[in-house]
């Protein structure tokens, strides 16, 4: 009897160890019923996003991925006399991102990964339609994307910015990155845009913009941006170097740059070290509102060519005066530029009047910068000053 129940026990004790190992089956097959082996992937570093050229289909994109490829990481770059490039571009048409996956997965025997992307370029094209929002959500809602991933605006072909040739760098896009990380400095220039803080300006209802690249033969510039108004978010119009320079006053979003100024009809270099902005908004009753935005600036003098001596106070004093016009005339362009020509609110002045005068906010926010468009006919006054720093003067004479 003993034996019977002892046998008893040892079988439950065996049906207990076969279905946790079971269990423990299930679980890890479960785990890996969606795993995709490393040596199955094909890394993409860089998007590209055009319109076709020729499409019987409506709203077909065209995408161009930019691969890398293993074998060439030891290899000079694609632009130079190597026989194996570090990337290959993959091009490929489509109505989704998915459908298109599932075609360059054909063509490569490599499924898309994205946690490497560095880069999304939209061509001008596409992105004043509707297209741009849909084909932007596709990227944000992959869940192998990062959200630091930058995103452009390509003057023309979008997927020609992935065909430059690189100048230090393996990949076209690991060179359009370091240029975009080296160069936002330039007062003429954008802080590069996260995929991430995009997506908040999506959603957000506001009008925004987009830094701009550019192809210029076998090299691209980043310079401009495209002007997306919040009530399509379709891209309504271009800045043009100096018109960014005026948002970047405006806004205080400076990180570097210069400010030219005349003295005695001869150039003064100002590199600018620290700027601030800030915006008062006043509305009494509609429409009727007024805006205030006032700049302040430090600086030192980077370059001179006049042949004058530069230390005495009244010299120092016309050369901030000359360079505070200057500073004002170049945010007046583009508040300008902004009322009468894309009559989008890209300054942040609805935002403000939504959180301080949150009544008026409430009659106006309907037709802000739609419809009566009460942005444009705001009244918007600048003024600016710049404190020049004696810092590291020379005198220079004939």
């Amino acid at each position: 009897m003993e034996n019977e129940g002892w046998n008893k026990e040892m079988n439950h004790h065996h049906q207990r160890v076969y279905l946790l190992m079971v269990l423990l089956l299930v679980l890890f097959l479960a785990g890996c019923w969606d795993r995709v082996e490393i040596e199955d992937r094909g890394f993409v570093v860089g998007a590209a996003v055009d319109l076709p050229k020729k499409s019987a289909k409506k709203n077909e994109i065209k995408l161009t991925n930019q691969f890398v490829v293993p074998s060439g990481w030891g290899a000079p770059s694609q632009g130079s006399s190597g026989e194996d490039p570090a990337y290959a571009n993959v091009a490929a048409t489509g109505k989704s991102l998915f459908a298109i996956d599932r075609k360059m997965a054909a063509m490569t025997s490599r499924s898309p990964y994205l946690s490497d992307m560095k880069l999304i370029a939209v061509s001008s094209e596409l992105a004043k339609t509707k297209l741009f929002e849909n084909v932007m959500d596709l990227f944000i809602r992959d869940q192998e994307m990062r959200r630091g991933v930058k995103v452009v605006i390509a003057e023309d072909d979008a997927a020609g910015i992935l065909n430059i040739v690189p100048e230090s760098e393996k990949l076209p896009v690991m060179h359009i990155e370091s240029v975009m990380e080296n160069n936002f400095q330039h007062l003429g220039n954008l802080k590069p845009l996260r995929v991430g803080d995009l997506h908040e300006r999506l959603l957000g209802g506001n009008s925004f913009i987009i830094p701009k690249v550019m192809k210029k033969g076998d090299s691209m510039k980043y310079q401009g941006a495209a002007v997306f108004h919040g009530d399509s978010n379709r891209m309504v119009g271009a800045m043009n170097v100096q018109e960014t320079k005026g948002y970047n006053l405006l806004t205080g979003e400076v990180n570097g740059g210069s400010i030219k100024a005349k003295h005695d009809d001869e150039s003064i270099i100002l590199e600018l070290k620290k700027v601030n902005s800030s915006m008062k908004v006043r509305a009494t009753k509609k429409p009727v509102i007024d805006v205030s935005i006032h700049t302040e600036a430090h600086a030192e003098i980077a370059e001179s060519f006049t042949t004058s001596s530069l230390r005495s106070k009244e010299k120092f004093q016309s050369i901030e005066k000359k360079a505070e016009k200057k500073m004002e005339q170049l945010m007046k362009t583009t508040i300008q530029k902004a009322q009468e020509d894309w009559k989008a609110d890209i300054l942040g002045v609805g935002e403000k009047l939504h959180k301080y005068q949150y009544d008026i906010w409430q009659t106006v926010k309907k037709d802000w910068d739609k419809g009566k468009n009460y942005f444009s006919e705001a009244n918007v006054d600048v003024t600016a000053n710049i404190n020049v720093e004696t810092t590291g003067i020379t005198e220079q004479t004939k």
